[in-house]
């Protein structure tokens, strides 16, 4: 029996605009936690390398939405 995935591609859970409005407000809200700016800035430069087919894990989404006050 497969598995389901733990991971989704970016597309598929939101829009190129709304993905971008949650990096920026993670970007924001991360400054002067040095965990939370690594995490976003590796995720930024995945984003940038595989666009809206870049995988996001569930806890890599909770972290994004956490940081971003989303």
């Amino acid at each position: 029996m497969a598995r389901p995935s733990l991971s989704s591609p970016i597309h598929q859970l939101y829009t190129a605009d709304q993905f971008r409005q949650l990096l920026a407000s993670a970007v924001a809200n991360a400054a002067g936690r040095p965990w939370d700016e690594q995490f976003i800035s590796d995720l930024a430069q995945r984003y940038q390398q595989h666009g809206q087919e870049m995988l996001i894990s569930i806890l890599q989404r909770h972290q994004l939405t956490r940081i971003a006050g989303a």
